[in-house]
């Protein structure tokens, strides 16, 4: 789970991307006849679409003409070069229906340090807003809902690495999840209901699915999910990448 001073289902690194940004889309009744769309690039060689809402906006990264990847957001056949909060490189992975998109973006004075993003109105050339870190020196945010809620990663002052959960956007204060008798965390993604699901590191060295949700009296809740009724799968653990508005949620199973 946690390679250096990131815990992601992406490298922030890109090593591996010898592609462009693409979009398909399919006939939902018949789901063999599709489209795949080349949205091009920043003007450099590379990109990648990680994020798309139900208006077809779609986020990601791209290669600028000089070499450094911005997240972009791509709109009605527009791709808008959404910057950067001060540093090189930026990276885009979820936006709402809102248009509300979250990410990663290098700061000022950090070198290679990330720290989570949110970025309101890309439209109409809005910033995005630093939404710092746990106290470490990286944080990277995956996903938001359509209540603005977010939820990713983040360093914390001890080096570790926690899963959070901001809910007041740029006003509020990262929640730390903690890691649920573990390690280290992240969340992946938030549904509708403020629902969580992401991943922890145990003490024996498995990593494990978790979900989260608040509680009747406010507190914050996140466990453990098991794997163990999957048959031979889920003797070492696994992961959860993504849950829908009936709570039932998908990732992978060692």
């Amino acid at each position: 789970m946690k390679t250096e001073t990131n815990v992601s289902k992406h490298s922030l690194s890109w090593p591996w991307w010898a592609g462009l940004a693409i979009l398909v889309l399919a006939n939902v009744s018949h789901a063999q006849f599709y489209a795949v769309t080349d949205l091009g690039t920043l003007g450099g060689t590379n990109g990648m679409a990680y994020g798309i809402n139900n208006h077809e906006q779609i986020v990601g990264a791209a290669q600028t003409a000089v070499g450094a990847y911005h997240a972009f957001m791509f709109d009605q056949g527009q791709m808008i070069d959404v910057g950067t909060a001060g540093g090189s490189n930026s990276w885009a992975y979820g936006i709402n229906d809102n248009g509300w998109m979250v990410g990663a973006s290098e700061v000022p004075g950090a070198g290679t340090n990330v720290n989570a993003f949110l970025c309101t109105n890309a439209l109409e050339g809005a910033d995005m807003m630093d939404l710092e870190t746990l106290g470490g020196s990286n944080s990277v945010a995956w996903n938001i809902n359509m209540e603005g809620e977010m939820v990713g990663w983040s360093e914390t002052a001890d080096g570790s690495t926690h899963g959070f959960l901001l809910t007041n956007g740029f006003f509020g204060d990262m929640m730390d999840l903690g890691a649920d008798g573990g390690t280290d965390s992240e969340a992946d993604c938030i549904n509708s209901n403020g629902v969580v699901v992401g991943g922890a590191m145990m003490f024996d060295g498995n990593e494990e699915p978790v979900m989260g949700e608040e509680g009747p009296s406010g507190e914050w809740n996140m466990t453990v999910m098991g794997m163990g009724g999957m048959g031979g799968w889920g003797q070492s653990g696994g992961q959860s990448w993504s849950v829908n508005d009936l709570g039932t949620t998908a990732g992978q199973a060692a």
